[in-house]
């Protein structure tokens, strides 16, 4: 069992130990208790000492009082240390003022390298609000709206637990819109039919999807069949 720090031990019977035993049946009946002890009381004893600071104890612990203060992580690669280090952060300051560096800071355990949290600013001349942007100015001001972007394709599983959390990490004034974007970089595809199109149907090359999608396309296209079936066309979509 891990536990935060290297050193943690679990409890031990040092009494019960250190006694006499009288005979080898006493001393069997010692070895069985010492060993029922320390495998099957011994773990959460020690969660018991450290429930004021959950983060030192086992995993099982951390994330029983991450679920329960309303926070979500994602399972995946480095779940343990990154769910013990987001809860010593949350009980590190004042939950009930958390901003934007607690939001980045979960947003990059969530999805790291791909998750960002931005505060928008809106332009003083125009109508609110029709002049939402991300770059700060002289003739901007700053609003409470804070735009969530993910670098990944929609994940509804996924985005329902990030936005049940939110109200968790973020402070009431602040208002969160999340949204997904893809990099799009569609390679060169080639389409050959074989008879019509309901007929056969066969792709092949690469394709990266974009929501909102931009890019560029280079496709050829050849058929065989009869003069109503064929189709030959080369170019490029956007």
């Amino acid at each position: 069992m891990a536990f935060d720090f290297s050193n943690a031990q679990l409890p031990r019977l040092l009494p019960l130990e250190n006694s006499y035993v009288e005979n080898e049946v006493e001393a069997d009946l010692k070895r069985l208790f010492l060993h029922l002890f320390t495998s099957a009381l011994a773990p959460a004893l020690f969660d018991v000492n450290v429930l004021g600071m959950a983060h030192l104890g086992s995993f099982e612990l951390v994330r029983r009082a991450v679920n329960s203060d309303g926070l979500v992580l994602l399972q995946g690669d480095g779940e343990e240390a990154s769910t013990r280090y987001l809860y010593r952060a949350w009980k590190a300051g004042d939950t009930q003022g958390r901003g934007l560096h607690f939001l980045r800071t979960y947003l990059q355990l969530l999805f790291p390298n791909i998750g960002t949290a931005v505060q928008l600013w809106h332009g003083k001349t125009s109508p609110y609000p029709s002049d939402v942007r991300e770059e700060s100015g002289v003739d901007a001001f700053l609003t409470s709206r804070v735009r969530i972007t993910i670098n990944s394709f929609p994940d509804p599983e996924k985005d329902d637990l990030v936005r049940g959390c939110l109200p968790s990490v973020m402070p009431a004034r602040l208002v969160p819109s999340l949204r997904h974007q893809v990099t799009s970089n569609i390679g060169k595809m080639r389409l050959i039919a074989v008879g019509s199109g309901a007929q056969n149907w066969h792709v092949s090359g690469a394709l990266d999807l974009l929501v909102p999608m931009e890019g560029t396309a280079q496709w050829v296209a050849a058929g065989h069949g009869n003069p109503a079936q064929l189709l030959n066309a080369r170019g490029t979509i956007a």
